[in-house]
């Protein structure tokens, strides 16, 4: 098995919502633990669509980590609202680390419903990030189903900026393969982040 990456989905409180740099409190925590806890790197940032909420991806370097430490998680609950997270084991040939280093990194979380074919689901997720990686300033792009549940995916993308993104979006080819995974999703959260990084 890959190595685990951990996305945090947090609905920030109003003092963190504020000042989001307050929340390099858990960071640098983890930071410090980053041994014990096999953490390789750290990411982190508020949406362009949403400055209530805050990204949170932890790259480990094995495939079973071990939890976080009870300090670790009192400072987490001291920032946010409510927290969500995703497990993903990207294979070493579609790693998701690369597009969490460009200066504006996608991250879509879909559930896809009861009656959604995951092999259709998964023929036409390929598709989206064929084109995307086709289409000038997308950098970066992979997807995988995530641990915990095998009818949730998750799909990273690393682009130049917003207006790359923006750009794509408003092709025939986006707009063909977006309406035929659409209906077969359940839920559906996207976010565009600019993120800092800490090792």
């Amino acid at each position: 098995m890959s190595a685990i990456t951990k996305i945090f989905v947090l609905d920030l409180n109003d003092a963190t919502k504020a000042d989001p740099s307050s929340f390099e409190e858990v960071v640098n925590l983890v930071h410090e633990k980053k041994e014990e806890l096999g953490v390789k790197k750290q990411y982190w940032g508020v949406p362009v669509e949403d400055a209530g909420k805050l990204y949170w991806t932890l790259e480990y370097t094995s495939s079973t980590p071990p939890p976080l430490t009870t300090p670790i998680l009192t400072a987490l609950s001291s920032h946010s609202t409510t927290q969500k997270s995703v497990s993903l084991s990207f294979p070493p040939s579609k790693p998701g680390s690369p597009s969490l280093q460009t200066p504006l990194t996608e991250i879509a979380i879909f559930a896809i419903s009861a009656s959604t074919d995951r092999q259709i689901f998964t023929e036409h997720v390929e598709k989206l990030i064929e084109a995307g990686l086709g289409f000038p300033g997308c950098e970066n792009g992979s997807w995988i189903w995530t641990e915990e549940d095998g009818r949730q995916a998750v799909l990273v993308a690393g682009w130049t900026g917003m207006e790359a993104y923006l750009g794509f979006v408003q092709t025939a080819e986006f707009g063909a393969i977006a309406g035929i995974l659409i209906p077969m999703t359940s839920e559906r959260s996207m976010a565009h982040l600019a993120l800092k990084s800490k090792e």
